[in-house]
């Protein structure tokens, strides 16, 4: 009996295990999404890493290096030997079985060439985009391999000649294997198209599809030049994306939506209104805009080379992928500069934008994958983004401290001191919008009274009637993790190391010594200095890191609270960021939620007097919007602006900031490139699903258990005992259910 091994990635077959991890190594060990499970012996072990790959198998699975015919035991390196006969004896086993052992007649040298061609490819630009080193760096690598390639075959050669010649076989007899021997240029040909960046981009555009950045030319009123700025073309990466089988079955599966849960953003209202998103064979295009500095944020050249980027996801595939920044892509980069000091304003950087999107809208693009050919519709369905980046591109003024400060209603600044419901505010519509935007028209003097400069460039679009009503959602990052979390921890500490109910010392030490669980190690919140609960003191930490303290404070510090209306503050705020963060959401929960925001609101404003905010007054807009837009955790900036790191690691090594955003633009698509060679949604031992299908019973037992505690809740008189207890069944039963829900969108 023939044993053969399959490869775990391509499924070739071979006769020895050593040719097996000789192939895997020297195929798919560059491959961006390289991740795999033994498959030996039935071992389902997985490894992310050639390296700890080949050690696995020499480790656990050494007697397979045996090969076993008949009663003989062969080492692996003899049946190059046998492997000829054994395919005579056994003609039906070597069906599928790919040898790399081959005759002369079939060798073929083109094979050889692309195919090393292609992997050096691979290697150069994992070093190049993965480990964000410069160009010179890979220019060095490039001339090393050469050297380093030309001394083994010129030794190799000889030593292949010396060996020949011992056993009386004359190399210059044969012809082939005279010229085989001779060539030692092909790994030349293999390093000319990766020796110059010039050589590597045509190589990654001819041969894996890279899609190159377009420079788009800003002139003035006269035709004269300006500057310039980097567009991605839509179209083209909405057709590389798609060619990947995954991709495209993802695209393609029919997802319904629910009548009482809101899962993402086709179970929302505007998704579900829309003439276009709600069709089959449409594209949900998520985009996000935000400025970013590529250089020290405090240094010298502080906005010098701030960028606007614009990035954006197609909300079609499933939530626990688009985490992935691979499944993030880049349309557009603009130094802020030119924005900023009018050389060019939205309306110009955002028209080739825009104009393939009408394309879309109207023609639509013929997508294909595997034979198969389809046209699909699509339109912008959300534009994600900080307040002041979301007033800027909408047209509104961008300011907060007076006016209207609200992209949701007219809302003032001194209204949302003392008015603490949606209903007594005038909701923004189409209606009062389009009054108030002709209003500013005709007397610009109007744009103080109305809060709007000017006309949204997105209203252009045949399917976004209204863009400032829409198309802007609202941001838990910049909302929630970055405004009111933590202006109301530092109220509530600092109220608490006052009363003397904690000490600060003993907080740090139970933030340090606390046993987080495996999704909190790497956002573990960091000690709290004594002047951040001071007056106009700021709490230390990243977004993610002031959530997780925002969550597990009870569990720190729970047991020594007693009476303190500054809990009650917090107790009501933990129901509100629960509900607002969790990945799928009741409908039922939403009125509830408006009555929690309410109280919160007022009981706020009578714990810790004016210390409302604007981000506290977009509170009240949350059950709305969420009926609108679906969790907008699945919305918020948070994945988006990971993003800006990679930009950040290429501009501090490459140190070229002549047109910044070309070079960044070309890295990216190379990384891009890379990581679409080998494309696949996900881990790939694992099985794609759509989780919208999924019916999890513990969602039924979160539900009876939210409401059980809303009823409870809302008949009884909000006090201590009544929210510690309240608190008390939520961390156990109801968080833990939240968490495994959310846990399972990222699996």
């Amino acid at each position: 009996m023939v044993t053969s091994f399959n490869c775990p990635l391509c499924n070739r077959s071979f006769f020895s295990l050593i040719k097996q991890i000789r192939h895997i190594g020297l195929y798919h060990q560059n491959e961006s999404n390289f991740a795999l499970i033994c498959g030996l012996e039935g071992c389902m072990q997985s490894c992310r890493c050639y390296a700890s790959y080949r050690t696995h198998v020499y480790r656990k699975h050494r007697d397979l290096f045996f090969c076993v015919s008949g009663s003989q035991r062969m080492y692996s390196e003899d049946m190059d030997e046998v492997e000829a006969g054994i395919i005579d004896d056994f003609p039906n086993a070597a069906v599928g079985l790919e040898q790399h052992v081959v005759q002369s007649e079939n060798y073929r040298a083109e094979d050889l060439l692309c195919g090393l061609k292609r992997n050096l490819c691979l290697f150069i630009l994992k070093v190049r985009e993965k480990h964000c080193v410069p160009v010179a760096v890979h220019s060095s690598i490039a001339e090393d391999l050469r050297t380093i390639f030309d001394t083994f075959l010129a030794n190799y050669s000889e030593a292949i000649r010396f060996h020949l010649a011992r056993r009386n076989f004359i190399v210059d007899d044969d012809d082939d294997l005279n010229e085989l021997l001779c060539q030692n240029e092909v790994f030349d040909e293999c390093v000319k198209a990766i020796s110059t960046e010039w050589t590597l981009e045509q190589y990654c555009h001819n041969r894996l599809g890279m899609v190159r950045p377009v420079e788009k030319i800003l002139r003035d009123d006269e035709g004269n030049h300006r500057a310039t700025f980097q567009y991605i073309p839509l179209l083209d990466v909405l057709q590389k994306v798609c060619e990947n089988d995954d991709v495209w079955a993802m695209l393609n599966n029919d997802t319904s939506t629910s009548e009482d849960l809101l899962r993402d953003f086709s179970d929302g209202d505007l998704c579900k209104s829309n003439p276009l998103l709600c069709k089959k064979h449409t594209l949900q295009l998520k985009f996000y805009i935000d400025e970013f500095e590529v250089v020290n944020p405090v240094g010298s050249k502080r906005g010098k080379h701030k960028l606007t980027a614009v990035y954006f996801k197609i909300g079609n595939l499933d939530n626990k992928f688009l985490s992935q920044l691979q499944n993030t892509y880049l349309s557009t980069l603009v130094r802020h500069k030119l924005i900023q000091t009018g050389c060019t304003d939205y309306d110009e950087v955002f028209h080739p934008l825009l104009s393939d999107v009408r394309i879309l809208e109207t023609q639509g693009v013929s997508l294909k994958c595997g034979g198969e050919e389809k046209i699909f519709h699509s339109t912008i369905a959300t534009v994600s983004a900080d307040n002041l980046s979301a007033h800027d591109v909408s047209g509104l003024t961008r300011t907060f401290s007076s006016g209207r400060i609200c992209r949701f209603c007219n809302a003032t600044s001194e209204d949302i001191k003392t008015k603490f419901t949606e209903d007594e505010f005038v909701l923004r519509n189409t209606e009062n919008y389009q009054y108030q935007l002709e209003a500013v028209r005709e007397h610009p003097e109007n744009v103080g009274i109305y809060g709007i400069r000017h006309a949204c460039c997105f209203a252009k679009l045949k399917f976004v009637p209204s863009p400032i009503v829409y198309l802007f959602p609202p941001d838990i990052m910049h909302d929630l993790l970055e405004g009111i979390i933590p202006t109301i921890l530092t109220l509530v500490l600092g109220q608490l190391v006052r009363e003397k109910q904690i000490k600060l010392p003993q907080l740090n030490y139970e933030i340090h010594h606390f046993p987080y669980g495996i999704n909190d190690r790497q956002s573990k919140p960091p000690p709290i200095p004594d002047q951040a609960l001071r007056p106009g003191g700021r709490l230390p930490g990243t977004a993610s890191e002031k959530w997780t303290l925002f969550r597990l404070l009870p569990q720190m510090i729970g047991n020594q609270i007693l009476d303190c209306p500054a809990w009650d503050v917090y107790l009501y705020l933990r129901g509100i960021g629960d509900i607002i963060m969790a990945p799928i959401i009741k409908k039922s929960w939403l009125p509830y939620l408006d009555e929690m925001i309410t109280t919160f609101l007022s009981l706020t404003e009578k714990v810790f007097p004016g210390v409302h905010t604007p981000k506290m007054h977009y509170l009240l807009h949350y059950p709305r919007l969420l009926m609108g837009y679906g969790p907008v955790i699945h919305l918020s900036c948070l994945r988006f602006e990971a993003k800006h790191q990679y930009f950040k690691n290429i501009a501090r090594t490459s140190c070229n900031f002549k047109n910044i955003a070309k070079t960044l633009a070309k890295r990216h698509q190379m990384r891009q490139c890379w990581e679409q060679a080998d494309y696949c949604l996900g881990k790939r031992f694992m099985l794609t699903s759509d989780t919208r299908d999924f019916q999890d019973p513990s969602l039924e037992l979160c539900s009876a258990n939210w409401e059980r505690m809303l009823l409870l809740s809302m008949s009884l008189k909000p006090g201590p005992l009544l929210w510690m207890q309240l608190h008390t069944r939520l961390a156990a039963v109801l968080l833990s259910e939240l968490c495994m829900l959310r846990t399972f969108q990222c699996l």
